[in-house]
């Protein structure tokens, strides 16, 4: 006699399955929430590093050369003499306002003993002279040059020119420069006002500047931080962002060597 033996198989129910695949959809969501966390975060220290990396680098750049300005002497057998190479109309120290948020321009002269080199990293002869104009460029969204504008998918740089029109791209993402001039009003080698290149022209007062006041605006290259507006302050000039990019302010103060004696 042949004996059947039933077993009993047990599987999920329905609702078992969807418990599981709701606690399957749980983890996989906090791997993803974690994943894009963890790769803002990289992407946030990212930009921080350059930014104070390009910041120290940008100071440093235009402290160099505006303890150079007014360099000058006799005995570096100049082409011509130091009290016609700075004039009233060439003085050692220039400058352009923007005017609103538009960035400011500065522009250095000094002669040179033969090691000196310009911002564009050229050498210049012995008793050579040279004119160095920084300002901010603007690209739009192809990458072609237009008025200066905020815009999240505007880039900005700072560039060097020579008297001679040339030009060398200093720095990406420098997205505004204000500058301030300080004035001696008393022959006491001390700044005792801080104020624009447009009064400072208005005053004929270049030959009196003696130290100058430099803030610089840096904007991420990318996508940095959440969606936000924010209320960015440079020297008095104000405006508003609204976009996803991380700025850092850096500002100096430098003495111009050869104008404090």
């Amino acid at each position: 006699m042949i004996t059947k033996i039933k077993i009993k198989t047990n599987g999920f129910t329905l609702i078992e399955l969807m418990i599981a695949m709701a606690l399957g959809l749980v983890l996989i969501a906090g791997a993803i929430f974690i994943l894009i966390s963890t790769r803002q975060n990289s992407q946030m220290q990212q930009a921080v590093t350059l930014l104070q990396d390009n910041g120290r680098v940008a100071t440093k750049i235009f402290a160099r050369h505006i303890r150079m300005a007014g360099f000058c002497n006799e005995a570096l057998e100049l082409q011509i003499p130091c009290s016609e190479i700075f004039t009233e109309t060439n003085p050692p120290v220039s400058g352009i306002e923007g005017g609103g948020i538009n960035p400011d321009q500065l522009t250095l002269r000094y002669a040179s003993d033969g090691s000196m080199r310009d911002c564009l990293g050229n050498t210049i002869a012995k008793g050579g002279t040279s004119d160095n104009t920084f300002l901010v460029q603007t690209l739009d969204q192809n990458k072609k040059m237009t008025a200066y504008a905020i815009h999240p998918e505007f880039q900005y740089q700072l560039v060097c020119r020579d008297a001679s029109g040339g030009e060398m791209i200093l720095m990406d993402g420098v997205e505004n420069m204000q500058v301030l001039y300080g004035i001696d009003t008393d022959a006491d080698q001390i700044a005792n006002r801080y104020v624009t290149a447009t009064t400072v022209q208005a005053n004929d007062n270049w030959n009196n500047v003696v130290a100058i006041t430099l803030e610089l605006m840096l904007r991420s290259q990318n996508n940095a931080v959440e969606l936000q507006a924010k209320t960015n302050r440079l020297l008095g000039v104000q405006w508003v962002s609204h976009d996803r990019r991380l700025r850092y302010l850096f500002a100096t103060t430098v003495s111009l060597r050869n104008r404090v004696r």
